[in-house]
């Protein structure tokens, strides 16, 4: 685990990355509960507001599903030029949203409102099978994954 958050511990602020944030979070949860979580990040851009809101969205959609699933439990998340999408599934009975408490506010806060709260999408659904939970946020003008690496010279 400590050697993990070592190798993960990359660029913070300005430097941060998406892809690296979903990756630390994933593993933390998987290390955290002793869980393997399969992970697929495909694509990458800079780390700004909306989407550490989608990685902590990400995050707790992960917690549900290790501590409420069944394993398997996976996340897929593309970044792509317009979008970044991001499922996680689980292998569990299910559940319905709608039959959660009021007074219980992890999915709904944690996941629903924090994605909508910054101009994303979240959905749950019950599955035959388990649960799915699907996370969107448009890419904004300033956040293209063309700002994903080193210009031709090797900048930033």
């Amino acid at each position: 685990r400590g050697a993990r958050g070592w190798l993960s511990a990359g660029p913070r602020g300005a430097q941060a990355r998406l892809a690296s944030a979903v990756t630390e979070g994933a593993h933390g949860v998987g290390d955290l509960h002793c869980i393997p979580i399969e992970l697929v990040v495909t694509g990458d851009r800079s780390l700004d507001a909306g989407g550490t809101a989608l990685v902590r969205a990400l995050r707790e959609a992960l917690l549900n599903a290790v501590r409420h699933g069944s394993v398997p439990v996976s996340a897929y998340v593309e970044v792509g030029s317009d979008l970044v999408e991001a499922f996680v599934r689980d292998h569990g009975p299910g559940f319905d949203v709608d039959a959660i408490p009021e007074d219980r506010l992890g999915v709904r806060e944690s996941i629903l409102g924090r994605m909508a709260r910054h101009g994303g999408s979240a959905a749950v659904r019950r599955l035959e099978n388990g649960t799915e939970v699907s996370l969107s946020l448009p890419v904004t003008a300033a956040e293209s994954p063309s700002d994903t690496g080193p210009d031709s010279e090797g900048r930033q």
